[in-house]
Parts: C-alpha cells; sequence; structure tokens
C-alpha cells in the first residue's frame, strides 16, 4: 500500500514534470493507470518473465496518452523515468527490509 501511494505520488512528479501544460494532474486516474498496468505486467508475467516489461515499455505509456493527455513523446519520456525509478525503489525497499545477518 506504501508502495502503490508513493509511485502514485512519483508518477505525477515526473508527469508534472514533462508535461506541466498539457497532463491531467489526477491521483485517482493514476492510481487507475498503475493498478492496470501491475495486472496486465502480472498477466504477461505468466506467459514469460520477461513480457511483464512489455507493460511498462509499451502498455504504459499509452495509457499516459489515453487517460493522462499526454503526447506519445511525452508518454515514453514519463514511462522511462518511472522504470527507473521502480528500480530503484526496489532496490532501496530491498536494501532497507533485509534481515540483518548475526
Amino acid at each position: 500500500m506504501i508502495g502503490l501511494a508513493l509511485n502514485t505520488a512519483v508518477l505525477l512528479v515526473i508527469m508534472w514534470i514533462i508535461a506541466k501544460n498539457n497532463a491531467e494532474f489526477s491521483f485517482l486516474t493514476t492510481v487507475l493507470v498503475i493498478v492496470g498496468i501491475n495486472i496486465c505486467g502480472a498477466l504477461l508475467g505468466f506467459i514469460h518473465p520477461l513480457a511483464a516489461l512489455l507493460a511498462y515499455f509499451i502498455i504504459l505509456p499509452l495509457a499516459l496518452v489515453r487517460y493522462c493527455y499526454l503526447s506519445i513523446i511525452q508518454g515514453l519520456i514519463v514511462a522511462v523515468i518511472y522504470f527507473v525509478w521502480l528500480i530503484a525503489f526496489h532496490v532501496a525497499w530491498e536494501y532497507l527490509t533485509k534481515t540483518p545477518a548475526s
């Protein structure tokens, strides 16, 4: 739950930095886009583990264009920056939540 709220806020900040004049900054819309992308990624992950990356590189920019009113170039830039954030977030989360070895 913390990750969903934090990742949504980060995606909103990235969209504001890239497309502050024409994007829709609705928290609910952004949450629904992220949840939809995660569901698509999970379903594509059943096909092949690397197929889940398609959700972030193909479906996320298209969803941002459709529901948040970005251009396709802005959607691609936001998706790449958001994907880099997700990698950094998961690495930091693993580092912070690992149990110390005795």
